[in-house]
């Protein structure tokens, strides 16, 4: 059956536009880390390079429907980029967890974060691998290639370095509640923290920081109890202990904190000096009572009255005087509280009355028969009081200073009123839920003491002086009597002095104690057998002062005070607040107690010191004033003693600073201070760790470079203004002949427009786009989540002699190295731009390696061929996993007519096989049935000067046919992608204009496919389908440089694949390729 010309050109356009098999080039891979030791919290950057048989960067390898990817794993870090499944890889970037990397051109990147609290050595893993289609359709992977590298993880340090209060915030439930917080490591001045909580409240939390963010240990805070207490009371404490991490540890409260009343809050760590307190505020946290009234409490400010005859005339009122009945109440702690239910404003803290109704305290006395009567004391809390204290509703609060309030008269021994309190409503109704007060004694007696005060001017403590005349009077005033010996009690300090009266009446006393505010004394008899009077004198004031002490704010002793931060102009400071100087009298009494404190009071201070260089007081006078606090434009007043950290006066190491005092001649007092050294710009330090250096053509890997400072330490200039200049220079080494490509690259945070974060599905308020980690590494903005933001990689080139900012990126850049085609040696120059002397020079060699021998074909294990860039090489071609032998089909240059010359010249191989005869290598001639499956491809080796140029693949056919008919009984075909040339090629499969010689018209040439860069070796595979149409095809492939200065050559196969359906060439023996070629 004859088949018409158009017949014949449907089949081969059949033939040209059939399946095809991908075989990727890749064979294997070298992964090159910027750095195998790292610091916690820091990355490493890891270039996956896919390579060729010669050792370079595979740029080919997924050009023929593979995927090249990485799987890199590691045990202690996070991968950045890449996709959890090896069915969907994604890029990766440079910066325990598993990703599959996708390479393109042979190209990949990805980095690894380590957490700050990793440690140890890391194990990554890096396995390469080709996606690929199978014949029958289906997807199948090819471990390519694997390595393992050590990472070394050093810790960073978790060293608390200094503690603070950072914040207590309440429990939900606490009413009286109030938030407090105060950041001290982001202040130029410590602060002190206020919360407030319910007493016995559970769940509030302090929370404590640490300098370090990285900080560890165990913490314990201490309540320690502040505020007034009876002198047989201890000072309550509680202690809570937390582990903290990353800098923070936070405390929870137990309920255990009862006593109401100010309380020190103070956190220490194991293993740190010191605590969080700061030496001018204290971090307080106030405990309020529940304000929820359990019980009445009565109490009196004596033990015994007189009992005086109201019926006669009282010539001296002491007689009277009685007692001061004072009734409160209690909440379920013992703790004083109110009924009047406050609530809480929460922006102010303030609180206001919501409810509370009035409460009579109903008093009796519970002797029978009565002593005194109760009924008389006409107490109660009014309605909506702030205060749970009672006041008189009418009357007097005294019992004992009017008629009918004593019951019993004629009684000369004395007798104990014996008083409890019952509460009841404003209608007169027993409150069910308030307990009835303890007892409250109050002994009888007939007569009393009579005081009368002899000194109206302040005492020094420790003086011995006639405080007081004292004698014994009766029921109506009148004196009847000398006293025995006497107390003299201060009312304040509850200190006692015991002394009998002289021959004038005169009571001798010494008080070591100072009075502050109330100067009232209750004078008692020792026996017990009057009255106590209570008597208005002059107070205590502190003796000479003989000891000066440096208090933190809680008042523990500091004998060393840390110096600030380094500032910008490099200087170091350390203050001395003058409100942490305390001076004591031999008593213990604080001449510094009470504010304002001036010159005239304490005295004044200096303070000195040879190594600083300078030392000014930060005050209103200019001076120092020992326990003085005032606010100096907004800080304590202070001195401020500064050090050099640069020039002739720098200094480093422990200091002592001594401090003298006007008041306090004789006493010697100083301070230590100890100023870190200083060093500056040192070093420069590059990280990569390529083998011996080399990296292979066409890669791309990153390197590391840090500026160091004197301890090695990357280097910060603390002026945040202050640039770090380096010079990168490019080459100028012996030996440098290649000119890589350089690029810095760094991350910022993302900032999508609106559309950007609308079609990402995040949230955008207030000009800005609020992200979940998930919605910043979608496709549309194609983010990397670190360190819970969402960030992008930068990037810029940089050229030779750009001086580049490392204080711009905090003392490190990254950079990647892009080698290009040619092997040879570049060097990279990183020179401080302030001292040429500091340097570092990086050299790298750029190879590539022998293909491995290998002999297509072969069934010896030594000889395979097992991989196709590796079978390529050998001018095989590798099918269905096995590398077939192919024939060599010469070559000839359109250029050159005695090509080729030389082994570096080109050179084609290839054929065809039946699909029928797997096993059989491809052959350039061999007889076939009309319909059978073949795969048809050749290998072009490239000329070495024509390498890495850009290039036109052609393949061509010459079809030879009966039904052409004469003269030639042939035509040329040309298999071609309309893509790549629109106006010559209509379809896959394109006829090729002949001239009138039978000899197709050159420039009419369409490509078949087109390289960027031409490689060393490339496979057409050029159809696998049936041949479906008699005759003979005879193909040539081929190559056109398509750029330099021998653009529009053409280099192409000198003999055919010639496949044969129906002989139609006799003699054929001019166009077998000779075993030779």
């Amino acid at each position: 059956m004859k088949k018409t010309a158009l017949a014949s050109a449907i089949a081969l356009a059949t033939l040209a536009s059939g399946p095809v098999w991908a075989e990727t080039t890749t064979i294997g891979g070298n992964f090159i880390f910027d750095r195998t030791e790292v610091e916690a919290g820091g990355k490493v950057n890891i270039a996956l390079l896919g390579l060729n048989a010669q050792g370079e960067v595979d740029t080919q390898g997924d050009a023929s429907d593979s995927t090249i990817m990485a799987m890199v794993k590691t045990d202690l870090g996070e991968i950045s980029g890449g996709s959890d499944t090896r069915g969907s890889p994604l890029p990766g970037y440079f910066a325990s967890s598993t990703k599959f990397i996708k390479l393109s051109k042979g190209l990949g990147r990805v980095f690894i974060l380590y957490p700050h609290e990793t440690k140890g050595e890391d194990t990554v893993e890096v396995t390469l691998l080709e996606r690929y289609k199978t014949a029958s359709g289906a997807t199948d992977y090819r471990n390519i290639t694997n390595a393992e590298q050590k990472v070394t993880i050093t810790p960073v340090s978790t060293e608390p370095e200094g503690l603070a209060i950072e914040s207590f915030t309440p429990s939900e439930s606490d009413s009286h509640g109030k938030a407090d917080e105060c950041s001290l490591w982001s202040k130029e001045y410590p602060c002190g923290l206020y919360g407030e909580m319910t007493a016995g409240q559970s769940g509030g939390k302090i929370l404590v920081k640490a300098k370090n963010e990285y900080g560890i240990g165990t913490v314990k805070v201490t309540l320690t109890y502040k505020g007034h207490l009876h002198p047989e009371e201890e000072a309550p404490t509680h202690s809570y202990t937390a582990n903290m991490v990353k800098g923070e540890a936070t405390i929870t409260l137990d309920g255990q904190v009862t006593k109401a009343g100010d309380y020190f809050v103070e956190a220490t760590v194991d293993g740190l000096d010191g605590s969080s307190v700061g030496l001018v505020y204290p971090d307080i946290l106030k405990v309020w009572s529940t304000g929820v009234p359990k019980k009445l409490k009565l109490r009196a400010d004596k033990e015994r009255i007189a009992n005086p005859d109201f019926t006669k005339t009282i010539t001296n009122d002491q007689i009277k005087q009685g007692t001061h009945i004072m009734g409160s109440l209690e909440d379920a702690y013992g703790n004083m509280t109110t009924n009047c239910v406050p609530e809480k404003n929460k922006d102010t803290g303030a609180f206001a009355c919501t409810a509370g109704g009035e409460i009579i305290f109903s008093i009796a006395d519970t002797n029978d028969p009565d002593v005194v009567n109760g009924a008389k004391l006409n107490l109660h809390i009014p309605a909506g009081a702030q205060e749970g204290k009672t006041v008189a509703k009418s009357g007097d609060a005294i019992l004992g200073n009017a008629s009918g309030e004593i019951v019993k008269r004629d009684v000369k021994k004395p007798l104990t009123a014996s008083l409890v309190a019952t509460a009841k409503d404003s209608a007169g109704k027993v409150i069910s839920t308030i307990a009835n007060s303890d007892t409250l004694a109050i002994k009888v007696v007939e007569r009393s003491l009579a005081a009368t005060a002899l000194f109206s001017t302040d005492q020094r403590a420790g003086n011995e002086f006639d405080a007081f005349k004292v004698v014994v009077i009766g029921n109506v005033g009148q004196p009847v009597g000398k006293a025995g010996a006497v107390a003299v009690k201060n009312t304040r300090t509850m200190e006692e002095s015991v002394a009998a009266p002289d021959t004038t009446n005169n009571v001798l006393v010494s008080f070591e104690k100072q009075t502050w505010g109330n100067k009232e004394y209750l004078i008692s008899d020792q026996a017990g057998s009057y009255a106590q009077v209570k008597v208005e004198a002059a107070g205590i004031k502190p003796a000479k002062i003989e000891k000066v002490e440096f208090q933190n704010a809680h008042g523990q002793a500091v004998t060393d005070v840390p110096p600030a931060e380094i500032t910008p102009d490099k200087k170091y400071f350390t203050r001395i607040p003058e409100a942490s100087f305390k001076m004591f009298d031999q008593y213990g009494n604080m001449k510094t107690g009470e504010q304002p404190l001036t010159a005239a009071i304490t005295g004044t201070f200096t303070a000195s010191t040879s190594n600083a260089e300078s030392t000014s007081y930060i005050t209103s006078n200019g001076g120092g004033v020992p326990g003085r606090f005032e606010l100096v434009d907004g800080k304590p007043s202070h001195v401020k003693v500064t050090y050099a950290a640069t020039g002739s006066k720098a200094f480093a190491g422990q200091d002592t600073i001594k401090l003298s005092f006007s008041e306090a001649s004789l006493f010697s007092f100083s301070l230590t201070t100890t100023i870190p050294a200083y060093s500056g710009l040192k070093g420069i330090k590059s990280h990569m760790s390529a083998i011996d250096d080399t990296i292979p053509v066409n890669s791309e890997v990153a390197m590391t470079v840090d500026v160091l400072d004197g301890d090695g330490k990357r280097f910060v200039d603390p002026d945040r203004d202050a640039k770090t200049g380096v010079t990168v220079t490019l080459g100028g080494q012996e030996g440098d002949n290649v000119e890589p490509t350089v690029t810095e690259i760094w991350w910022e945070p993302m900032k999508p427009s609106e559309e950007e974060c609308v079609a990402a599905e995040g949230t955008f308020t207030e000009g800005k786009c609020v992200l979940t980690e998930e919605q910043c590494e979608s496709s549309s903005l194609g983010g990397v989540w670190m360190k819970d933001m969402c960030m992008e990689q930068k990037d810029r080139q940089v050229g030779n002699g750009d001086t580049l900012d490392f204080a711009e990126t905090w003392g490190r850049k990254v950079f990647v190295l892009n080698a290009g085609p040619d092997k040879g040696q570049f060097s990279l120059t990183f020179t401080s731009a302030d001292d040429n002397t500091i340097k570092e020079t990086k050299t790298l060699k750029v190879s590539k390696t022998e293909p491995p021998k290998c002999e297509p074909g072969s069934t010896d294990e030594k000889l395979m061929c097992n991989y196709a860039d590796q079978c390529q090489a050998a001018k095989g071609i590798f099918t269905d996993g096995a590398c077939k032998a192919t024939v060599s089909l010469g070559a000839t240059n359109t250029f050159n007519p005695n090509y080729p010359a030389t082994e570096k010249e080109a050179a084609f191989a290839g054929g065809f096989f039946k699909v029928t005869e797997a096993d059989s290598p491809y052959e350039q001639f061999k007889d076939i049935e009309l319909g059978e499956t073949i795969r048809l491809a050749c290998v072009i080796k490239a000329d070495e000067e024509d390498i890495g140029k850009k290039a036109d693949i052609f393949v061509l056919a010459l079809h030879l046919n009966l039904a052409y008919g004469p003269p030639r009984y042939y035509k040329w075909y040309k298999l071609c992608e309309p893509n790549l040339d629109p106006s010559g090629c209509r379809s896959r499969f394109t006829q090729w204009p002949m001239g009138l010689d039978g000899y197709p018209i050159e420039s009419a040439l369409s490509p078949f496919a087109f390289s960027e860069s031409l490689p060393e070796y490339h496979t057409t595979r050029i159809y696998g389908g049936r041949i479906p149409y008699p005759g003979e095809i005879w193909a040539y492939c081929g190559y056109r440089v398509a750029s330099g200065n021998d653009a529009g050559k053409i280099v192409y196969s000198k003999y055919p694949i010639m496949i044969v359906i129906d002989e139609i060439v006799a003699n054929r023996d001019n166009f077998i390729a000779p075993a030779a070629e």
